[in-house]
């Protein structure tokens, strides 16, 4: 997994464009340009997940393990900073209309998808695995509080960050200091962090503060990009320090509160590199446009073949298989259930509604 792992660095920066002599301050957090990275920590949540699957060890592995266990729950934190971003980014950028809009193509949109991913799950449980779940255990997951062999702690907080963003807004953003709409969702956040505390483990919480994070770095991307890549010192000297924060930080990652400032740290750090380095990488471009299904969708080929001789015998085939496995269920996926969301909204906007007193 060691040599994954190098190949996966070595796909990220092959090719990329290296600011030489300044820093990509009107792009390096572009839409075009975090796919790539978003595509890389998505290979690194997939190895992460196919390790549950098989063991791992000996010299191949150990330089991956060790990686794995250093970066921890921080291989979302990408995925959670730039989300935050770019939802405030349209909503500042688009207005009212995109507000409005998230209710049905922001929240319902993933929710659907991720039922109809749950659903998949439980086909293949009953077929190939013999697994069955109650009624109540299908809806709970659907709902995504729990399982059905699925990732689901992460499409659970995105989705409520998502509710809570719009919220925040619907509410207070014709406020006159444009702050408030952004205090409301941190006072929120942390109001659902203290929530989930009570009744999940620590990683479907623990990092949630790097989409607030997100956010509001959109109003502060100006004065940040001033400060820190004004010229070459400043920008090593605050990437230094971020990691240095992150490395002192992570061995206390229990507490809730040292996890959000690593994760924090963590972000902030992915940010200055990405003003150095842009990676054009077409495979992890693709990997990011299609985050949600190749996320979603990857351990369908893990339980499938986990029981298999072809598995126990050669793990790295096996990871090889699924990899390439998850990419074509999630083109599958990514053509037909949007056709049919599509197709269920257009027949919704057609049932007339009226309003009687």
């Amino acid at each position: 997994m060691t040599i994954v792992l190098a190949a996966l660095l070595l796909l990220f920066l092959v090719p990329c464009s290296f600011g030489v002599r300044g820093f990509h301050v009107d792009r390096y957090i572009g839409r075009d340009e975090i796919q790539p990275v978003k595509g890389l920590f998505l290979i690194l949540v997939f190895a992460s997940h196919f390790c549950q699957y098989v063991t791992l060890g000996g010299g191949l592995d150990a330089g991956y393990l060790n990686t794995r266990k250093f970066l921890g729950q921080m291989i979302v934190v990408p995925f959670l900073f730039y989300s935050g971003y770019g939802v405030v980014a349209s909503i500042r950028r688009k207005g009212e209309a995109y507000l409005l809009s998230m209710p049905a193509q922001r929240i319902l949109k993933v929710a659907f998808q991720f039922a109809v991913a749950v659903l998949i799950y439980v086909v293949v449980q009953r077929c190939c695995m013999g697994k069955t779940f109650s009624a109540s255990h299908v809806w709970l997951s659907i709902l995504g509080w729990k399982s059905v062999g699925n990732s689901n702690w992460y499409i659970f907080a995105i989705v409520l960050l998502y509710a809570l963003t719009f919220l925040s807004f619907w509410a207070f953003d014709r406020h006159r200091y444009p702050h408030v709409p952004l205090i409301a969702l941190t006072l929120l956040t942390i109001v659902l962090m203290a929530i989930l505390s009570t009744a999940r483990p620590t990683y479907c919480y623990n990092t949630l503060m790097a989409y607030v994070a997100g956010a509001w770095f959109y109003g502060w991307k100006r004065d940040f990009d001033e400060i820190f890549l004004s010229n070459h010192r400043a920008w090593t000297v605050a990437l230094v320090g971020f990691v240095l924060a992150f490395c002192l930080l992570q061995p206390h990652w229990k507490s809730t509160l040292v996890c959000s400032g690593a994760s924090l740290a963590f972000a902030f750090a992915i940010v200055l590199i990405s003003a150095k380095i842009i990676s054009r990488n077409a495979v992890l471009s693709y990997c990011g446009r299609h985050l949600f299904s190749l996320y979603i969708l990857q351990r369908l080929p893990m339980i499938i073949l986990q029981k298999t001789a072809f598995a126990k015998a050669h793990k790295y085939g096996y990871f090889l298989v699924c990899l390439a496995a998850t990419f074509v269920i999630a083109a599958v996926f990514d053509y037909v259930v949007p056709w049919i969301w599509g197709l269920l909204t257009r027949l919704f906007r057609k049932i007339p509604f009226r309003m009687h007193v």
